[in-house]
């Protein structure tokens, strides 16, 4: 118990000191979306066509777009259609132990979509260290998470989407 409590605070400084570099880092960006990740809680989201219908809409190539999911409980046997992760991926001092995952969040993507409305540590942390010119958010809680937040619900991704192609249409970045 008292090591979880400790690796909770470890992992949440190096959220907040990345948070902190990103507030400097974004400005003045207006680079075209030409990659992009999605970072959801996969208990919750399980249709991944959505993000592919995205990606087309976007213009984003096959190579160019990554998505990665939480679950609370790994079954090692199974097969996920994704790079999964949960806590015991990360470890006390921001490294992750699943080369998967490692290698997808060492990339640099244009946009970083976090599709997920509760906030957990592994869910922040993976939004927060990867490195991108844009985040985008949904939900009313992760404002200073993302660049751009859109009020909407999970079970709302039409809704979601719609946003999405017009602040990224207003913002020039497609």
């Amino acid at each position: 118990m008292v090591l979880k409590k400790y690796k909770e605070k470890s992992v949440l400084k190096i959220i907040e000191k990345r948070l902190s570099e990103l507030a400097v880092n974004v400005e003045g960006k207006s680079n075209k979306v030409s990659s992009m990740l999605v970072v959801i809680n996969f208990e919750k989201t399980k249709n991944l066509e959505v993000f592919e219908e995205l990606m087309q809409k976007l213009n984003i190539r096959g190579e160019s777009y990554r998505i990665i999911g939480y679950l609370n409980r790994i079954e090692k046997e199974k097969s996920y259609p994704i790079p999964v992760f949960n806590d015991k991926t990360i470890k006390r001092n921001g490294e992750v132990k699943d080369p998967e995952i490692d290698d997808v969040i060492k990339r640099k993507y244009d946009l970083v979509i976090s599709f997920y409305d509760e906030h957990n540590l592994p869910l922040l942390f993976m939004s927060s260290i990867v490195e991108a010119d844009f985040r985008v958010g949904i939900g009313q809680k992760s404002t200073m998470y993302n660049n751009l937040v859109i009020d909407s619900h999970l079970d709302n991704y039409k809704g979601f989407e719609r946003e999405l192609i017009k602040y990224l249409s207003i913002l020039n970045k497609i």
